[in-house]
């Protein structure tokens, strides 16, 4: 039995991408394990019930700030230490030591599994997975989620630092596999020689939906890990105030501080919304993001392009609202407006920023239910059919396939 071993410098929770991925390995009859560190606290409940039913072995490498408090604190002052070493320096190789807090450990632990594959499946983990490899002579594959070095501008040292990262570690994978056609693309002129695969974040498709319809109300949801300023979240809000109707219920999931409440509250407010028309809900496990979708409407992917990473990337909002049956309203990035355009029939786009477009709308689906429950029945059946885990892993076991293949 071949074995893999995926790493990652995050929690499960924290990277649904991966837990498909084991699983999908797992079931395909491969020898899997994963190895990761802790990232966030929401994260370490979620995990316990996460992994609780998992065949998968898994391992929590680095501590956390209730387990191994004092390697959790050395790794944190160590990571720090490498910031400001490079920050004056400027060595690359210091940069494993900044993008993977507990990088030594992980790197210790990785070494004693002798796998034929080791997947990295961020950019911090990248130099661990491919320096194992060529320890054990074996084969290191990477899923770029993210387009890293876009996640800056071209002129900072950040940008140039994952350049260097990408440009040292990429090129000897096996395959690379990205999260939106637009990525792949990029990644493709910088390492024209890859093997470079598009797997889309979808999800396993669904056999029991809870599918509430209330023609008096529209409800409108936008989750994320975070709920945070600028992300698109001020223009729904004000499309909303401006539009004056009172039934139209925007629900937010995520985590967030009590001020980042109280502004968006404040803003609500201000532009005349009643309190109930905005609900918060705190962050919970991703597979439980469903079971508050199926009683929207419409999902909001209101992506404001910072960087040329947030332009690119379909995130896994678009994605969770097919398979719970929402309409969907996006910004139009170039990733999402190029998917919009391909599934035409699921909703409808606005350009970045323009709330007027946005109350357009909001307006004529408030007025055209029957126009809304097309989108929402097309959604679904896209989901069901056609954009799901299912269909999508298959690219995934496809490569992992060719690369024992070609031994």
């Amino acid at each position: 039995m071949k074995k893999i071993v995926l790493i990652t410098t995050g929690q499960p929770s924290t990277n649904p991408r991966l837990v498909k991925e084991a699983d999908a390995l797992y079931d395909a009859g491969y020898d899997v394990t994963v190895l990761y560190s802790f990232w966030d606290d929401w994260a370490l409940k979620s995990d316990e019930v996460l992994l609780r039913d998992k065949k998968w072995k898994y391992q929590l490498i680095g501590g956390t700030p209730y387990s191994s408090k004092w390697l959790y604190r050395f790794t944190k002052i160590r990571n720090k230490l490498a910031k400001q070493f490079y920050n004056i320096y400027a060595l690359p190789k210091v940069l494993p030591y900044i993008y993977c807090r507990s990088y030594v450990e992980l790197l210790q632990v990785a070494k004693q599994l002798h796998a034929d594959l080791y997947i990295a499946h961020n950019l911090g983990a990248l130099p661990i997975a491919a320096k194992v490899a060529s320890i054990h002579n074996t084969k290191y594959a990477f899923d770029a989620e993210d387009y890293h070095r876009g996640e800056q501008a071209k002129d900072t040292k950040e940008y140039r630092a994952k350049t260097i990262l990408e440009d040292s570690f990429i090129p000897g994978n096996v395959y690379l596999s990205t999260a939106s056609p637009l990525m792949g693309s990029l990644y493709c002129k910088h390492y024209p020689n890859n093997n470079v695969i598009v797997i889309n974040n979808v999800f396993p498709s669904r056999n029991k939906y809870n599918k509430e319809q209330d023609d008096q109300k529209m409800k409108l949801f936008w989750f994320s890990q975070t709920i945070g300023k600028n992300r698109g979240i001020e223009d729904v809000i004000h499309a909303m105030g401006n539009i004056g109707k009172q039934n139209i219920i925007l629900t937010l999931l995520g985590k967030s501080s009590e001020q980042n409440r109280r502004y968006f509250k404040k803003i609500a407010s201000d532009i005349g919304l009643r309190a109930n028309q905005l609900v918060f809900l705190d962050a919970i496990p991703p597979e439980e993001i469903f079971l508050i979708g199926d009683k929207q409407d419409i999902g909001l992917a209101l992506e404001v392009p910072h960087c040329e990473n947030r332009d690119i990337c379909l995130t896994n909002k678009i994605f969770t609202y097919l398979l719970s049956g929402l309409a969907i309203i996006a910004s139009e990035t170039s990733a999402q407006k190029q998917f919009m355009e391909v599934y035409p029939k699921i909703g409808q786009t606005f350009p970045v920023g323009n709330i007027t477009a946005l109350e357009g709308i909001l307006i004529f689906l408030s007025e055209n239910i029957d126009v809304l429950k097309t989108y929402k029945k097309n959604a679904l059946e896209l989901g069901k059919n056609e954009l799901n885990w299912e269909q999508e892993s298959e690219k995934l076991l496809s490569a992992v396939n060719n690369v024992f293949a070609q031994e």
